[in-house]
């Protein structure tokens, strides 16, 4: 039987949680945000939406079923942290592959369990998300240690490290999507491919030209929401398709985009709404 080892999750406001480490155990920095889902906890692990983000789970057991490697939605979790009431070490699942505990191990994630999730999410729930470190150095580390890892914590590269590595193709009958992939769920793809759809998928950089050289129906931008508002190659990639095709009442799909690129791109600034989900101009 492994060791216990104790770590604390520290937040920027002060707060303290302490319970006991597993996974892959090593200091972690991450926007601390959380999740209210009764199941679909590995969909959640593999979400590169949560690339850079400490995950926290609402649910109090959560690992019952394991981990099989069919339901990833991603390559790998691109997840800073995750934190579980309780995690299950015997899972019960015909499909089940691995344990939670062996996933993130794998997968160099530090998880915590022990604390209490819901009292967590109420105080990000009052004060909005923010950043916080797992550690099990909790007695050693001084407040200065502390701010300088929040202010050194950037999640500015995402994009760039979730977005698949070259393009390409999934047939289809149907409308011809161009899908930009800036970190897309692997569901939305089976998804759109079920209802007929033919997909060129592009890394997230990929030049306009190339992307119009497919002569798609559509363009589909997934799946970064926060973070797409950081990334000018993005907005400028995002406006010149738009320009190009205006008058031609060219069509322009988004997930969770809309309300973010047309203040970024006015040179506005955006706050981002205390629970990550959209953004707004402030004047």
């Amino acid at each position: 039987m492994e060791k216990t080892v104790k770590a604390e999750l520290i937040l920027e406001n002060g707060a303290r949680f302490r319970g006991s480490a597993f996974g892959y155990i090593k200091e972690t920095v991450g926007e601390v945000v959380f999740t209210t889902g009764m199941t679909g906890y590995q969909e959640t692990l593999t979400d590169p939406s949560f690339a850079g983000q400490i995950v926290t789970m609402t649910y109090p057991l959560i690992g019952n079923y394991g981990i099989n490697l069919e339901d990833m939605e991603s390559r790998k979790p691109f997840l800073k942290g995750f934190i579980v009431r309780e995690k299950c070490d015997v899972p019960n699942n015909w499909r089940c592959e691995m344990e939670l505990d062996g996933f993130l191990k794998q997968n160099k994630i530090m998880g915590l369990e022990g604390i209490d999730t819901r009292a967590l999410t109420r105080v990000l729930r009052d004060n909005g998300t923010m950043r916080g470190i797992i550690t099990t150095r909790f007695d050693d580390l001084t407040s200065s240690q502390i701010r300088q890892k929040f202010d050194t914590y950037s999640n500015q590269y995402a994009v760039k490290e979730t977005t698949c590595e070259a393009p390409y193709t999934i047939n289809g009958k149907g409308t011809h999507l161009a899908v930009l992939d800036c970190g897309i769920k692997q569901g939305i793809l089976r998804d759109l491919s079920k209802r007929g759809c033919k997909l060129s998928v592009f890394p997230a950089y990929t030049s306009a030209e190339e992307i119009l050289s497919v002569n798609p129906d559509a363009i589909f931008l997934g799946n970064r929401d926060a973070l797409f508002n950081h990334s000018l190659r993005l907005i400028n990639l995002f406006f010149k398709i738009l320009f190009q095709f205006f008058f031609d009442l060219f069509l322009i799909w988004a997930v969770r985009r809309k309300e973010k690129l047309s203040p970024a791109h006015r040179k506005q600034r955006t706050i981002t709404c205390p629970f990550r989900n959209i953004e707004v101009d402030r004047q």
